[in-house]
């Protein structure tokens, strides 16, 4: 009987994840919440994220990292946000996971990050996300055939039903347009345009976020756009966008 415990108990360890291992990260609706605005802007706060992101990414290759701290704000788990490239995000939290000495042994944070989430290159994270988020919808328009239309099956913008420049911008297909939970923005001419991509390596394109736990939470990524688009100058964009509860992230 003993031994048959024993057996189960060895079996359970070998199922779940050791505690320092590099897992990927779950839905942000099941992680805990970011700092709040003040913490975050604390220079202590600042400090310790410094720190802490400097002994992190250079070893995170591909991947964007989250932070857990637990009550006391010591670091209690990490998560990677990998590309949609499987077997390099595989490989790259192995990695991470065998040099993160320094990590655990990191003294604890301000006391105001305890139980909270450091998002570690938001930015970065994000545009991981939306690498998946554009191979998951290359996948399903192969799947079926390319069955969707170009304005999404919504985006009409007129009594002909033909989509608008804009319409197009936002949701190059239904996948896209359906899923839009971001905003890139480029500077045509003298006017900021909006659209679901850009070249995200251009150092002039901004990109824009919904505010978490916003309220009243933040307006839907189309109107947004039809709102703040073709603005002239990047502090008028940056105003309007605010008022909508989107953030810039750098």
């Amino acid at each position: 009987m003993r031994s048959l415990r024993l057996a189960a108990l060895l079996a359970l360890a070998c199922a779940s994840p050791s505690p320092y291992s590099v897992e990927r990260c779950p839905s942000l609706r099941s992680l805990p919440p970011r700092p709040t605005d003040e913490c975050a802007a604390d220079p202590e706060s600042v400090a310790y994220q410094d720190r802490l992101t400097a002994l992190l990414t250079s070893a995170s290759g591909p991947l964007a990292l989250r932070a857990v701290l637990d009550e006391r704000s010591r670091v209690a788990s990490i998560c990677a946000e990998g590309t949609a490239r499987g077997m390099e995000n595989a490989r790259a939290r192995r990695f991470l996971s065998a040099n993160l000495g320094d990590v655990w042994a990191l003294a604890p944070g301000p006391s105001c990050l305890a139980g909270r989430r450091l998002d570690l290159d938001r930015r970065h994270a994000l545009l991981v996300r939306i690498e998946r988020t554009e191979a998951q919808c290359r996948s399903e328009m192969r799947g079926s055939g390319g069955a969707f239309r170009q304005d999404g099956g919504q985006l009409q913008s007129s009594a002909r039903g033909t989509p608008s420049a804009l319409d197009r911008r936002l949701a190059p297909n239904a996948c896209i347009g359906a899923r839009l939970a971001w905003l890139f923005a480029e500077q045509r001419g003298s006017l900021w345009e909006l659209s679901a991509r850009a070249r995200a390596g251009d150092p002039g394109v901004l990109l824009f976020a919904p505010m978490e736990g916003s309220a009243p939470p933040p307006a839907q990524a189309r109107l947004v756009a039809y709102t703040c688009s073709r603005l002239g100058n990047r502090e008028a964009l940056l105003a309007c966008m605010q008022l909508m509860r989107w953030e810039l992230l750098e």
